[in-house]
């Protein structure tokens, strides 16, 4: 199996990209790298300018949000990525922020990147791909918004 044809598995896997037929994930797959982490290796921090869209291939990825002057722990995940999870979905809407910072919680990570803004220019060339792709992106972030929400609601530590 190729590089691209492992991307294009794993892409396939995704919520975001289930429905597309393969001609559309081997094009997005084409924007992608695969990135090799170690645990606590920040992927992100929360702020930076937000260039890439990410997809977990393997291992755990922390989400968490960073407190003033204080080295980030795992007390300060607010959720935790494995296969196929999304994240980085800032790279997709103004103001292209990081809104979380992304670490790697297991022994070792590989996450795909693709880059936002190739990425973004393909779903504007391809509309009717880009609607199906973002529709779906959006439930994820909702769903996930959700799962903090009843979180916070029934005092479980975030």
């Amino acid at each position: 199996m190729t590089g691209k044809d492992r991307l294009a598995s794993i892409l396939k896997k995704t919520v975001p990209f289930r429905s597309l037929r393969d001609e559309e994930i081997g094009r997005i797959a084409e924007f992608g790298t695969i990135e090799k982490l170690e645990k606590d290796q920040r992927l992100f921090r929360e702020g930076e300018s937000a260039d890439s869209l990410r997809i977990v291939a393997s291992g755990e990825i922390d989400l968490r949000f960073e407190l003033p002057a204080k080295d980030t722990t795992e007390a300060q995940t607010v959720s935790t990525l494995s296969a196929t999870g999304i994240l980085g979905w800032s790279s997709l809407v103004p103001p292209y922020r990081y809104k979380l910072s992304a670490y790697c919680a297991s022994d070792a990570c590989e996450v795909i990147r693709i880059n936002g803004e190739d990425f973004l220019e393909h779903l504007k060339n391809n509309p009717e791909l880009g609607y199906r792709v973002l529709s779906a992106m959006i439930r994820v972030v909702g769903n996930r918004f959700e799962h903090l929400q009843a979180r916070a609601e029934t005092g479980s530590p975030l």
